[in-house]
This record gives C-alpha cells, structure tokens and sequence, in this order.
C-alpha cells in the first residue's frame, strides 16, 4: 500500500466514524429511553398551550393526545412528560374529542384515575 492508500484510508475511516458519532448524539440528544409501556418523546413539540378552560392554578397536569397516542404535559410545558402506547384512534369519538381538548389532573392521584380509563 502505498503512503497515498493510507493516508486516504485514514481520512474516509476518520470520515466514517465523526458522522455515527454525529448520528448518535443527536438522536440521544432527542430521545430517551423507553420507560415501561411509555415512551419519552422528543423535546422539540408543536403543542402550543394548555386549555383555557381551567385557571393555570387548578391543574399540574394535562393528559390530551401526541402523534396519535396519549401523552401527559406538566403545567406550563409545551413537550410531553411520557407518551403510552394507548393509540387514540381505537378510543371512541366522545374520548377523542375530549383529549383533543385536554384533560386537567390537579394532582398525581387524578392524573392515575385518568390514565387508567383510557388504557384499559
């Protein structure tokens, strides 16, 4: 092999590995790891705001629908906390309608309540 093989051999191997590198890090800069039958999701979002219907203080959470599935906000967040893998297309319109306006959960309590009626 000649120097000019190597040293091109060199460069496209240093080439090869600066963009995995590149791939990997951004997909882990925009992915979690999945977590039980939910999925963190990525932090850039279109969701915009909470519903108006309830005062900013009468709620920590908010369960409404995420690329199809369920997904749960926190107060004041515009990325999900966690999506499930509860797709909203199976529940019933009235189901749909309401997540599509989203649901309030004042506390963790509720927020379980809420999550348990539309994943069984």
């Amino acid at each position: 092999m000649s120097k000019k093989e190597i040293i091109l051999s060199i460069t496209a191997s240093l080439f090869i590995m600066v963009v995995t590198a590149s791939i990997v890090l951004i997909y882990n800069s925009r992915f979690a790891p999945a977590e039980g039958n939910a999925k963190q999701v990525p932090k850039e979002s279109s969701f915009e705001s909470a519903p108006s219907a309830l005062a900013e203080n009468e709620y920590l959470y908010i369960v409404r629908e995420f690329e199809g599935r369920l997904a749960v906000f926190e107060k004041g967040r515009v990325n999900p906390k966690i999506v499930y893998s509860v797709y909203t297309s199976h529940l019933p319109a009235a189901d749909r309608q309401r997540l599509a306006q989203g649901i309030p959960a004042k506390d963790e309590r509720e927020l379980r309540l809420i999550i348990e009626d539309y994943s069984s």
